[in-house]
């Protein structure tokens, strides 16, 4: 035991068992995800928003307006 906590941990190391643990998974992220997709979601979200925004004022727009007076 004596052995085993005097032994210094090295950088490759590390990198060994994180490799291990998450299987290569920054490697593998990049290439599930083209840049092209994370654009057109981007794209899409920002289209919905200006709809909502736009329909959002007609709202406002055809809006009746109610008065009511008390005596």
């Amino acid at each position: 035991m004596a052995n085993a906590a005097s032994k210094k941990i090295t950088r490759s190391d590390l990198e060994a068992s994180y490799k291990t643990a998450l299987g290569q998974g920054e490697e593998t992220v990049s290439d599930l995800i083209p840049p092209a997709v994370v654009t057109a979601g981007v794209a899409a979200g920002f289209g919905a928003f200006l709809v909502f925004l736009a329909g959002r004022r007609r709202g406002r727009k055809r809006q009746s307006v109610i008065e009511i007076h008390r005596s």
